[in-house]
């Protein structure tokens, strides 16, 4: 702890939300709602994994999702969605002492990423989420060494998504820039430390619910609307189950996974408040309301 701020890995994302939601617990004087206190593993490789995995474990159907990533104490109402896109772009192998007699894979993947820069701004935006963006992450050529002309080239793309955007349309996109090759969402197993795996699809739903229960909420706490710049566990309650949700938590989003990662004592502890006052909304009076 230095100068009122609590110092290092997780105190933003997420050691802070959850000492906050645990403590707030204890204030409870009654309980008006069921409440779950659910505090799930792989989000941050695979949003929505350990909730959705918790829901349908359990059967349940919430009436509302309230999530405690990074808000700065405003209630989020969104963000952007995501998809991995894995990029192959074959060509025809040579040997490297006689390019001229191959299809240089790796060439053509560069080509296809000047492309993918030049269009990137003909991406669709949405008013308050802002643009989508797409960004590569990674890449590799087979077989990948001196003397061989690679007739694969592997890119790894981080492609942010807007409400309205459809798998297809996503795909699609890149497509065509793609003399030969093809477009795939990733797909990668998910092992989980119980021993709990499962194949997952690298997608996940934007989603926007800025409607007037939140507006509510944000007028009990005394705060203001925001939204997300990163993805949540909101990409599956949300943007794949419909789940009416929001977000509020202590600490600043920008400060999340960086080297100096602060979480300040005096908003933790107003966190505490916001979520007594939550856990006390009437939920079913309000259920009518979006």
């Amino acid at each position: 702890m230095i100068d009122g701020w609590i110092v290092g890995r997780g105190a933003v994302d997420m050691k802070g939300a959850i000492a906050a939601m645990i403590y707030s617990a204890s204030k409870l004087k009654e309980v008006r709602n069921n409440l779950y206190y659910v505090f799930v593993v792989h989000e941050e490789d695979q949003e929505g994994f350990g909730i959705k995995y918790f829901l349908e474990e359990r059967k349940i159907k919430p009436d509302l999702v309230v999530l405690g990533e990074a808000t700065g104490l405003k209630v989020a109402v969104g963000h952007r969605g995501r998809v991995e896109l894995l990029l192959k772009i074959y060509g025809r192998a040579s040997h490297s002492s006689m390019p001229d007699l191959g299809e240089n894979a790796l060439l053509e993947g560069c080509r296809v990423l000047l492309k993918i820069r030049e269009n990137q701004y003909t991406l669709p935006s949405h008013p308050v989420l802002g643009r989508a963006s797409i960004a590569p992450v990674a890449m590799k050529c087979t077989p990948g060494e001196i003397p061989v002309i690679p007739d694969c080239c592997e890119i790894l793309l981080d492609r942010r998504t807007v409400p309205g955007e459809s798998k297809e349309d996503i795909i699609n996109w890149l497509k065509g820039f793609i003399k030969r090759g093809e477009v795939q969402v990733r797909r990668k197993l998910v092992k989980c430390y119980t021993g709990y795996m499962q194949e997952v699809e690298g997608y996940f739903p934007a989603w926007y619910m800025n409607g007037p229960f939140a507006r509510r909420v944000a007028r009990l706490l005394g705060t203001e609307i925001t939204v997300w710049r990163f993805s949540t566990d909101g990409a599956y309650t949300a943007g794949e189950g419909g789940l009416r949700t929001i977000g509020y938590g202590p600490g600043n989003q920008e400060l999340a996974h960086c080297p100096n990662e602060r979480i300040g004592l005096k908003n933790l502890f107003k966190s505490v408040d916001g979520y007594v006052k939550i856990a006390n909304l009437d939920i079913m009076s309000l259920s009518s309301e979006d």
